[in-house]
């Protein structure tokens, strides 16, 4: 023991700094010219320095954050919002080249026609056109999209979808006052008269109570089918029209411009007294084919009619208020058809024809019409 301290002693006795390359023969292991540093470099320290943000173990369920900033000022918090905002807009992307939206049936018309101005003295009625075309002109809101079964759409029919995987019907949820499908020219391959508009006129006027149903697509422009309806005791299954009530409103909408005139035997009633003689199967009185009040205008625009070869007009009546909400959009009725809400009011109670929606040239019969491929 003693013997080693004094080794030690004679070791370190000189004061000056030892050679340990020397002493423990170092060359012998790493070869001539190779001393060992023990500190490393100011370089290596900077190399191999984590950044302070990096340190910490960072745990986020499906996402990797990899350290692709060079600015040497990394945020980890930072880089996976980068990073989760590309994955958002690649997402969008790839939804937006897949599945582009469209219209059943075809494109609004937008006729720049100039109709003659309606000469009307009533200026109440004007005040309350001009209120309801303010409104009207403000920019619409989009139309709902058709969802999936688990949401409720406010409007009767969801137009505007997406379109759907091949193979893949389109199933939906949507508010109705109509039993769907609807047949068109029933009378043509059943041989039988059971138009549900001709049995039941006020049905066309005022529908069904309003229900919620689901409804998936059917091919060749033949609309909606019912898969499930919330009380279905005492329900038709589908709306029936003959050849007659589909052809009258083809007409209508095949009429790019409406000219109107005054119908010259006009029978001046209220709702009550008109649609109380309608419920009693008194037919004679005519309505209007946008709202449910009596008609005191009727279209006189020239037309190679196929129901009457003596009648002036497509057929299309309106009351006071809708005629004068047509001459503000120049006698085009798909835009007025587009721009006016199904609302209650004081000048219709209770908002529009149920059946308007068949007057649109985007609606279930012009699609019917195309046979499912639009105008």
């Amino acid at each position: 023991m003693e013997d080693d301290q004094a080794l030690s002693s004679d070791m370190f006795a000189f004061g000056e700094p030892t050679d340990f390359n020397q002493m423990f023969n170092i060359e012998d292991l790493f070869g001539p010219g190779e001393l060992l540093d023990w500190a490393p470099s100011d370089e290596a320290t900077h190399r191999f320095e984590f950044r302070p943000g990096a340190r910490e173990e960072q745990t986020l369920a499906g996402i990797v954050a990899y350290d692709e900033d060079d600015t040497g000022d990394y945020d980890p918090a930072e880089e996976r919002k980068r990073i989760r905002r590309a994955n958002r807009r690649k997402q969008r992307l790839s939804i937006q080249q897949g599945e582009p939206e469209i219209d059943l049936g075809g494109s609004q018309a937008d006729g720049d026609e100039e109709g003659d101005n309606l000469d009307d003295d009533d200026a109440d009625t004007l005040e309350k056109v001009s209120s309801e075309r303010t409104q009207i002109g403000r920019p619409s809101e989009r139309p709902e999209r058709a969802v999936q079964s688990h949401t409720t759409l406010p409007t009767s029919f969801a137009l505007h979808r997406r379109l759907p995987a091949a193979g893949r019907a389109v199933v939906i949820r949507l508010r109705t006052k109509f039993c769907h499908p609807f047949v068109f020219n029933y009378d043509d391959f059943e041989g039988e008269d059971d138009c549900h508009f001709c049995q039941n006129p006020s049905l066309a006027l005022v529908g069904l109570p309003p229900t919620e149903v689901v409804v998936r697509q059917l091919p060749h422009g033949r609309g909606w089918e019912e898969l499930h309806r919330a009380g279905t005791a005492n329900r038709i299954r589908n709306t029936k029209l003959c050849c007659m009530c589909t052809l009258r409103r083809i007409e209508i909408i095949a009429c790019a411009h409406h000219d109107m005139r005054r119908i010259e035997k006009w029978n001046p009633m209220t709702f009550q007294q008109a649609f109380g003689a309608l419920r009693r199967g008194d037919n004679e009185q005519t309505w209007c084919s946008i709202c449910c009040n009596v008609a005191r205008w009727e279209c006189c625009t020239a037309n190679n009619s196929q129901l009457d070869k003596t009648r002036t007009g497509c057929g299309l009546a309106l009351c006071k208020l809708c005629t004068l909400v047509l001459d503000s959009f120049q006698g085009n009725l798909q835009r007025m058809l587009k721009e006016v809400k199904d609302e209650c009011s004081e000048d219709r109670p209770i908002g529009l024809r149920a059946d308007h929606i068949l007057l649109k040239r985007n609606g279930l019969l012009m699609s019917y019409v195309t046979d499912g491929k639009g105008s």
